[in-house]
């Protein structure tokens, strides 16, 4: 899995967006040593269809 830091993530943005789709594997995006938020290629969960939720 590979780590990078906030500051970093927001200069490269759509090049790791790229990059995780390709390979399908993991980024740890880190503030101040600590991970913040884990970016990973979106995989459909079975038995959703592609309509979007009621908003009553």
């Amino acid at each position: 899995m590979k780590t990078i830091t906030a500051s970093d993530f927001e200069l490269r943005c759509l090049e790791l967006i790229a990059w995780v789709n390709v390979t399908g594997k993991e980024i740890v995006v880190t503030k101040r040593g600590l991970p913040i938020v884990v970016l990973q290629k979106f995989r459909e969960l079975a038995g959703k269809s592609d309509q979007p939720a009621d908003t009553n």
